[in-house]
């Protein structure tokens, strides 16, 4: 999102991936977890799709646990879900607010059921999404907690299907709410 121009910030992808049969879906948030899911997609009989996490070399979170989600804990019943290159910023907002609960997406598609029910045991949930709201991530995972009953109050901050104008990957990141401090603002609201 940002300085690649309009058509090549890798928004929309997410939405048209998910459409696709049998797709199984990564989103590595450093190069370190790209490398390992190259390794296991290939490993793989599957289709699978990647993710390029464009700008990920100086990330702050350059581990790789291997599962297809990693949770950081906190002491609140809120949960901000991500995946991907955002996750950088979700994981500093949880740094300076240590109370926060963190989902982590690594296989972002096709959603476990355990996931969901994990999510389900949390009052409010927050979704933050590097792309375009309609057919992301996040509709997808509140569709599915609807389907289980889920009650709990649901926010999603995404691209509301637009293009986003060439400007700095930061000032792109501030401008749709989607930089750690937004997300400090919005789970405080």
């Amino acid at each position: 999102m940002g300085e690649d121009g309009e058509s090549h910030q890798g928004i929309f992808d997410v939405s048209y991936l998910t459409s696709v049969p049998n797709m199984n879906v990564y989103s590595p948030s450093s190069f370190i977890e790209l490398c390992e899911m190259i390794k296991k997609s290939a490993e793989s009989e599957e289709m699978c799709a990647i993710r390029y996490p464009r700008g990920a070399e100086a990330e702050i979170y350059k581990k790789s646990s291997g599962k297809d989600a990693d949770f950081f804990g906190g002491s609140s019943k809120k949960l901000v879900v991500t995946y991907g290159k955002i996750f950088a910023e979700a994981l500093r907002a949880k740094e300076s607010k240590k109370e926060l609960n963190l989902l982590k997406l690594n296989k972002i598609y096709p959603l476990d059921d355990a996931l969901i029910d994990f999510a389900a045991d949390f009052d409010e949930i927050y979704f933050f999404e590097e792309g375009v709201k309609k057919g992301g991530i996040a509709e997808h995972f509140a569709a599915r907690l609807a389907e289980s009953g889920y009650k709990g109050n649901i926010k999603i901050k995404a691209l509301d299907n637009t293009f986003v104008p060439q400007m700095k990957v930061a000032d792109a990141l501030i401008q749709n709410e989607l930089d750690y401090k937004s997300i400090i603002k919005i789970t405080e609201e």
